[in-house]
């Protein structure tokens, strides 16, 4: 660069940043702001050129007095006649070839400060936890010439700014190497071929020179299961004025944070998964059904609740449970939040609509029998059971709540014929070995019931209920040591699980340790304050046992 165009860019650089561009705004008019902020430098040197055509006395403006005269000597400047410079087809020329160079170097420069995307043809690195973002070209406009439009400037910038935000992991690249993608499915092979998680490309609408709309697309390249996750943003096509205001940020942001949300919910990390989604400025339906999702395998079924009700009103759903239609999963999964809230009667409800709406969901007819069942149905649960093993007749979940519902009717032979059926389409399933041991314990079969505890407990070490359940037995069979053991390992597991309390208080006062059992029933009463009214009316006759107890010592 010569002395000349290094002292002019400089110039140029103060009246574009340090000044608020007014002079260039003087210079170009209010379209060469907009150029300028978007760092279209074509459009740029365009609007230069046209002032300049139309008033040369422009590039004065930009370049001081004296400048095109600055190789002529001194000497030679006083015999030349008052001749302004730029009335000189030379020094034009040249004069507008310097101010096409330093809107060039003024945009290079200012775009190196904010922008760092790559422009690559090169695949991405794999990198552990890393999250690429590969942005195609945009659909080419047509007849437009005269409108600046500069979305796909819009969407680089906007996701580098997002990419150097800590914890997202971005990694962003613009590929020129290919044409803007005809679908969803060219766009994944693309982003596949450059090891790519998320394409981002744009179309514009209705062309013509004042009322131009774009909308950008995007596509995932590793599918969710089950879950839709693509598609253009979720808004309405913006004008280009829309686009100039800033609306096209909370579309970029959306497609991220929805994307890298998906991820982790499909990686199981449902915690993680919130954090991003929970971030999204939109009320949409599909949104807030994953949430209620997420809630939901947390086990925070309130929340999960919440966001179902959410979901229904905005009619949103994403989890596909094939063949049900998407608008019963929702009812499905909102009863069953409502199950775990101990509110059958509304469960039902929920049930009700989702067979409405898929006569043949099995999952729904089971799961109301089991709602009918906590109500006391006996009958109605067993009916709802047979139609769901009708529907699917490898549907172990079914039998196993038909077998419950035949074990409250103490129907036992039939429970257990159940339970082996769900056992045998289902071996690795914990609870309904705990189910045919409790059977089997009421029908006094011992030693069976000893069997399927351990079963229980080797699939599910962890489980609390079936220790306290085996610890029960062993003290039905009077082999005091064992029952002790497994309550204690109960209460290690879970020191807030108060059948284990009760349990080990009526072992250690068959073993006449009264003291002990005093403290196990101390303990079990306080645990069922915690636990609501259902189970206060055992509490008082454990203190009239307490009293009993205080006596002998």
């Amino acid at each position: 660069m010569t002395p000349l165009e290094e002292e002019t860019r400089e110039k140029l650089c103060q009246l574009l940043e340090l000044k608020e561009n007014w002079e260039l705004e003087g210079i170009c008019g209010h379209n060469g702001i907009k150029a300028f902020k978007r760092k279209n430098q074509a459009a740029l040197i365009k609007l230069i050129l046209e002032a300049c055509e139309k008033k040369p006395d422009l590039i004065t403006q930009i370049l001081g007095e004296g400048h095109g005269q600055s190789g002529m000597s001194e000497v030679e400047t006083e015999q030349q006649p008052n001749v302004s410079w730029w009335e000189k087809p030379w020094n034009i020329v040249t004069g507008i070839a310097t101010l096409i160079g330093l809107a060039i170097a003024v945009i290079a420069f200012t775009s190196k400060k904010q922008n760092s995307f790559v422009i690559d043809k090169g695949a991405f690195e794999k990198v552990d936890d890393a999250y690429n973002i590969l942005i195609l070209p945009f659909a080419p406009l047509q007849d437009c010439t005269a409108v600046d439009t500069h979305m796909e400037e819009a969407v680089k910038s906007r996701l580098m700014e997002m990419s150097r935000q800590d914890g997202l992991g971005l990694q962003v690249k613009f590929y020129q190497g290919t044409k803007c993608p005809r679908d969803f499915v060219e766009g994944r092979e693309i982003g596949a071929r450059l090891n790519a998680d998320l394409v981002v490309w744009g179309d514009y609408y209705d062309v013509c020179s004042t009322e131009l709309e774009a909308c950008v697309k995007y596509a995932v390249v590793n599918q969710v299961a089950g879950v839709k996750i693509e598609g253009k943003s979720p808004t309405e096509p913006l004008k280009l004025s829309q686009i100039q205001e800033g609306k096209l940020q909370g579309d970029i942001d959306f497609i991220i944070l929805w994307t890298l949300g998906t991820r982790e919910y499909d990686r199981g990390k449902y915690q993680q998964a919130l954090v991003y989604f929970e971030n999204i400025d939109m009320e949409i339906g599909n949104l807030f059904f994953l949430i209620g999702h997420c809630y939901h395998k947390l086990e925070d079924f309130e929340k999960a609740n919440a966001h179902y009700t959410q979901a229904i009103r905005y009619n949103g759903t994403m989890l596909r449970l094939n063949p049900q239609p998407e608008e019963a999963v929702v009812f499905f999964l909102r009863g069953n939040t409502y199950q775990e809230l101990k509110n059958y009667n509304q469960a039902i409800t929920d049930y009700d609509k989702a067979i409405s709406l898929s006569p043949q969901f099995a999952d729904a007819f089971s799961k109301r029998g089991s709602a009918y069942n906590s109500l006391g149905k006996y009958n109605q649960a067993i009916t709802d059971c047979d139609e769901a093993i009708r529907l699917s007749p490898q549907y172990a979940s079914a039998f196993c709540n038909r077998g419950n519902a035949y074990r409250d009717l103490e129907k036992y032979n039939q429970a257990i014929a159940d339970y082996d059926e769900a056992i045998r389409l289902n071996p690795q399933n914990a609870a309904v070995f705990l189910l045919r041991g409790i059977t089997n314990n009421a029908q006094r079969n011992y030693d069976q019931a000893i069997a399927d505890y351990d079963e229980a407990i080797r699939l599910n070490p962890q489980d609390v209920v079936a220790f306290s359940f085996r610890g029960s037995t062993y003290n039905d069979l009077k082999n005091y040591d064992k029952a002790i053991a497994d309550y204690n390992e109960a209460i290690r597991l879970n020191p807030q699980h108060a059948a284990a309390f009760i349990g080990r208080g009526a072992t250690n006062q068959t073993l006449e340790k009264y003291r002990q059992a005093i403290e196990d029933y101390e303990s079990f009463i306080r645990l069922i304050r915690l636990s609501g009214p259902e189970l206060q009316h055992y509490a008082q006759n454990v203190k009239q046992l307490i009293e009993e107890l205080r006596a002998k010592l």
